[in-house]
């Protein structure tokens, strides 16, 4: 499968957090979401409700964070 990543609906990355384990602890203009064991939490920004996807870049970040592959992610997509 390739490893291209382009924007992915919220609602995709949130069902994807809640299947690793993690819970949503913060909400403003950036969730945040954590689960025993992170280093750190995952962040990103919801401010821009106009454009509910969130950006590679950042998907990236939190993939490292909960040290998982982005070809481990774009299954999940598939899957669901």
């Amino acid at each position: 499968m390739s490893s291209v990543l382009g924007p992915v609906k919220l609602s995709v990355w949130r069902a994807f957090l809640q299947s690793k384990g993690c819970e949503q602890i913060a909400s403003k203009q950036h969730e945040k979401w954590q689960k025993t064991g992170l280093k750190r939490p995952v962040i990103f920004p919801t401010h821009n409700q106009n454009k509910k996807e969130i950006h590679p870049f950042l998907i990236r970040i939190n993939l490292r964070t909960l040290e998982v592959s982005v070809e481990e992610f774009l299954e999940f997509i598939r899957d669901h």
